[in-house]
C-alpha cells in the first residue's frame, strides 16, 4: 500500500453516483435510463455483475481468483469508476492508497455491520478508534449481522471468533473482544435470522429493535453505520432509504480503510461487482424518494 491517505466526509447523492458511472455504462453498452426505466436499468446492470453466474451467486472472495481476460480499456474504466465511487484510490504510479470516510459527529447509535473474515472486528474497532476525535461521540455501539453461513475463505477468524459458522458468530466474537479491549464500553449485538439477508435487511432489523427500546427517541434520532470503505457509498444510500421508513433522516455511514492484504487481492471483477451494487442502491433510493 502507498503511504498517502484520502479522507472523505461528504456523502454523495444518488444522482452524483449515477453520473460517476456514465463512462462505464457506455463502455458496457447499457442504454436503459435509470430515471425513466429503473427496473430495466437494474436488470441490465445485473448482467454485468461478475458475482451472478446464472442463478448462482459467487462469493466476494471467489472474485479474488477471477482469471477473465479483461481488456486494458475495460480495466481502466472499471478502476476509474471505482475511484470516483470512493472504493479505492491510486497514486500517480497506480498503487492503491488508504481511503476512509471517518465517523464524525454525535450519534444515538452506531451500527458496525457484519461481514466476512476480519471485517466485523475491523469495523467495530474503527468505531471505537473514531472516539479519539473530540468531535465524535455516540451513545450505543451495536454489531449487527445475519445467520448467513460462512463460505470457504470467509472463516479466517481464529483471532477473534474461532469455530464461527455464520456471520452472526463473527459479530458476537467482535463485540466480545472489543468490549474486553475497552472496559466500560457496552457493545451490543443484533441478529437478523434470514440466511440471505442483505445490508438493508440487517439495518431494518436494528432500527426496528431500537424503535421498540428506550435507546433512542425516534423522530429526532441520529444513526450511523460503519462498513469497509469499498461498500461505503452503497451502504450510505441503503441506510438513508431504510431509515426513512422509521422516520429517521439524520444518518451517516463511515468507511474504515480496507486491509492492505485484501486490497492486493482485489480484481477488476471485485470492483465491477461493487459498482453494480452501488448503482442499484442509487436507483432504489431515487425510487423511494419519488414514492
Amino acid at each position: 500500500m502507498s503511504e498517502f491517505t484520502i479522507r472523505h466526509e461528504s456523502q454523495p447523492d444518488p444522482y452524483e453516483v449515477l453520473a460517476s458511472a456514465k463512462d462505464l455504462l457506455g463502455h458496457f453498452g447499457v442504454e436503459e435510463d435509470p430515471a425513466e426505466e429503473p427496473e430495466q436499468f437494474v436488470a441490465a446492470i445485473k448482467q454485468l455483475d461478475p458475482r451472478y453466474q446464472g442463478e448462482r451467486i459467487e462469493s466476494r472472495q471467489a472474485l479474488e481468483k477471477d482469471e477473465r481476460d479483461w481488456s486494458p480499456e475495460t480495466v481502466e474504466v472499471i478502476n476509474r469508476t471505482a475511484q470516483a465511487l470512493r472504493m479505492v484510490v491510486f497514486d500517480e504510479e497506480g498503487r492503491p492508497g488508504h481511503i476512509e470516510t471517518p465517523l464524525v459527529g454525535h450519534y444515538d447509535a452506531v451500527i458496525a455491520l457484519g461481514g466476512a473474515r476480519r471485517s466485523n472486528l475491523d469495523r467495530t474497532r474503527y468505531a471505537v478508534d473514531c472516539l479519539k476525535d473530540p468531535n465524535t461521540t455516540f451513545n450505543h455501539l451495536i454489531v449487527a449481522g445475519s445467520g448467513r453461513p460462512l463460505r470457504d475463505g470467509e472463516q479466517e477468524t481464529e483471532t477473534y471468533a474461532p469455530g464461527a459458522q455464520d456471520q452472526f458468530d463473527l459479530c458476537v466474537g467482535a463485540a466480545k473482544l472489543v468490549a474486553r479491549e475497552n472496559p466500560g464500553l457496552t457493545v451490543s449485538v443484533s441478529y437478523t435470522a434470514k440466511e440471505k439477508a442483505g445490508t438493508p435487511d440487517v439495518l431494518a432489523t436494528v432500527l426496528a429493535d431500537l424503535q421498540k427500546s428506550e435507546i433512542a427517541q425516534y423522530g429526532e434520532s441520529s444513526i450511523a453505520a460503519i462498513t469497509t470503505q469499498i461498500y461505503q457509498v452503497s451502504t450510505r444510500m441503503d441506510l438513508e432509504r431504510v431509515a426513512k421508513r422509521f422516520g429517521i433522516t439524520d444518518v451517516y455511514v463511515a468507511g474504515n480503510p480496507s486491509d492492505p492484504e485484501l486490497v492486493a487481492k482485489r480484481t477488476p471483477a471485485t470492483y465491477l461487482s461493487e459498482i453494480v451494487r452501488t448503482l442499484k442502491a442509487a436507483v432504489m433510493l431515487i425510487e423511494s424518494e419519488n414514492e
